[in-house]
């Protein structure tokens, strides 16, 4: 009985010690987190605030790449840990109960669209400012919660299932946030107007356009300003062309001649 007592001791020893490091793991990672958004930021700030700064501006571009490189990297590695590559845990994915996918993707629709009828529901707010909130809501930031899933479970099992949900949630969320947003703009719903070419639309920023413009709350108007801008673009820009292929052949003659 003894015996039994202290096996049951240490069993409840173990458990204890597990679970103070889960949650120790779950701290120190979203201690990281505020302190790298944290420094990000005023780092940011500190360099932007100097337009001459040009070390500064080379460091802020390679910071980006680096970041992005590393939320791809977070998440292959989850993906692979996902997967029972190794053959070590069942959990997977791809092979989830239906309602999982179907419970996420619901999730998501209702999240950015019942968000966009709160907020079209506010006089103060634009169509365009409406979509942003939506995106906001919907698109959540899963590589916190994968890092949380990597730092929080001992057991591999546990933590295959657990980067199953996030890495589910980061393609889903993807799929939905693609399908609202083109419905978005073909709806007039954001600064791009609705019959401009995909690739544009896609590439182009039309933030400057908006600074441009007084009235915010008439995006039809905001429409046919941006088109009338390009227009006077596209014209200044055959115009220089021109001008430079005149000054080109004259200067060419002009040596021909002389030689």
């Amino acid at each position: 009985t003894t015996t039994n007592t202290n096996d049951n001791d240490d069993d409840d020893e173990n458990v204890d010690e597990y679970a103070v490091s889960d949650y120790d793991a779950m701290f120190i990672t979203l201690g990281l987190i505020v302190i790298a958004l944290l420094s990000g930021y005023f780092v940011s700030q500190k360099i932007t605030k100097n337009s001459n700064n040009k070390r500064g501006k080379i460091f802020l571009k390679v910071t980006e790449k680096f970041a992005f490189l590393s939320g791809i990297g977070l998440i292959l590695v989850s993906s692979l840990l996902s997967s029972g590559v190794n053959g070590s845990t069942k959990a997977k994915f791809w092979n989830q109960h239906w309602s999982l996918y179907a419970g996420i993707f619901l999730l998501n629709v209702f999240a950015a669209f019942a968000t966009h009828i709160v907020a079209s529901s506010n006089s103060r707010l634009n169509k365009p400012e409406c979509v942003t909130l939506s995106v906001e809501c919907c698109y959540k930031n899963t590589a916190i919660a994968m890092s949380m899933a990597l730092a929080m479970f001992p057991d591999p099992e546990q933590k295959a299932q657990a980067l199953a949900v996030t890495i589910i949630y980061t393609l889903l969320q993807k799929i939905v946030m693609l399908i609202y947003c083109l419905l978005a703009w073909k709806l007039g719903y954001t600064y791009a107007p609705p019959d401009e070419n995909l690739w544009k639309v896609i590439t182009y920023s039309y933030n400057h356009h908006h600074h441009d413009n007084t009235d915010t709350t008439d995006i039809g108007k905001q429409h046919k300003n941006i088109k009338k801008d390009f227009k006077e673009n596209e014209e200044a820009t055959i115009d220089s062309s021109s001008s430079e292929s005149s000054s080109s052949s004259t200067a060419s003659s002009l040596w021909g001649n002389h030689h």
